[in-house]
């Protein structure tokens, strides 16, 4: 049954919609053109006025007081919590719910470690900086780092008291292992919208991106791999709208040659290009260095000091902090 945003057009066009499952104004407004002249079987004309009418639907109209305006704003803008409150902070809250979060970094780095501290944090409550519900890890390179997330549930210091919410971390995580780029979408397109409706999950993660993308294609290739990049970037936005999730890829980097006090250096920047670049909204680059400090959780030990830098974001400025991992989790260090 067609919901009331798309009744207000002709007979024929929206049987058409309606056949190619298009029955809301958010549906019809995150499709192509391609998608609605194709599936949808219409005009260039019919898809201009679909799209009008589409827009129009979901527009506030009259007047709405500032309080709502900031309620609406807060709910769309909201942050999850990397399990630091100095990371938080410097990230002004966490990461957010809209559009895509892309950490990209070297092996080692800790990109895998603030993902799994993040399948945790996104099951606290909202006023602990969670989202209070699941999180779906997609592993594309290695087998899912159980042991490590295991050993997280023992350590990881959560900010409320785990007692009075009666919370089994474990419950709340689903793995799916991938193994090339058809798989991918497949999951993201079909099973992965399947498992957003029948459970409440608010963070999807996939590690790695450039897993895939970098071993799936010749060199020549280049055409192919940009079209299923946008594929699959185009999906993952689509479900952070509609689901209202945060969304992370993790991504590797490769060295290109840059200019530094005025010499060439390779310098890493994060792969796959300017095709996979336009479809992040947020870039976080994580580094080793080669200093060390003292484990708090183990004196007599010493843990390498990482960066995390923001290289671009819509809120934040470039800028770059310090953190380390322990076996505690991922803390940030002044």
């Amino acid at each position: 049954m067609a919901s009331p945003d798309i009744l207000d057009l002709p007979e024929k066009v929206r049987e058409n919609l309606e056949k190619a499952g298009w029955v809301s104004s958010n549906s019809i407004l995150m499709s192509s053109d391609h998608e609605l002249r194709k599936l949808g079987n219409l005009t260039k004309e019919e898809c201009e006025l679909v799209r009008t009418r589409a827009a129009q639907s979901v527009l506030a109209s009259g007047f709405i007081s500032v309080t709502e305006a900031v309620c609406s704003l807060k709910e769309k803008w909201q942050r999850l919590s990397v399990g630091c409150s100095k990371l938080d902070r410097f990230l002004r809250g966490g990461v957010g719910v809209q559009g895509i979060t892309e950490i990209a970094g070297e092996s080692g780095s800790g990109k895998t470690q603030l993902c799994l501290q993040m399948a945790l944090t996104v099951q606290y409550p909202v006023t602990y900086g969670g989202l209070s519900g699941g999180a779906v890890y997609i592993c594309t390179e290695d087998a899912f780092p159980s042991r490590r997330l295991q050993e997280l549930f023992c350590c990881f210091p959560p900010t409320f008291s785990e007692a009075q919410t009666n919370m089994n971390f474990g419950d709340s995580i689903f793995i799916e292992h991938i193994g090339d780029v058809e798989s991918l979408k497949q999951c993201l397109l079909v099973r992965l919208p399947q498992l957003l409706t029948q459970r409440k999950v608010k963070l999807v993660v996939v590690d790695s991106i450039a897993g895939l993308f970098r071993s799936d294609y010749d060199p020549g290739d280049a055409v192919n791999r940009a079209k299923d990049l946008q594929v699959v970037g185009g999906q993952l936005h689509k479900l952070a709208e509609q689901f209202h999730l945060a969304v992370i890829c993790v991504n590797q980097v490769t060295n290109v040659a840059g200019k530094k006090n005025n010499e060439t250096q390779q310098q890493p920047v994060a792969a796959l290009g300017l095709a996979w670049a336009n479809m992040v909204t947020t870039r976080l680059q994580l580094c080793r260095t080669a200093h060390t400090v003292p484990d708090p959780h183990q004196p007599d030990h010493t843990v390498c000091v990482r960066t995390l830098q923001v290289v671009f974001a819509p809120n934040l400025p470039s800028d770059s902090c310090h953190f380390i991992v322990t076996k505690a989790g991922v803390f940030g260090i002044n």
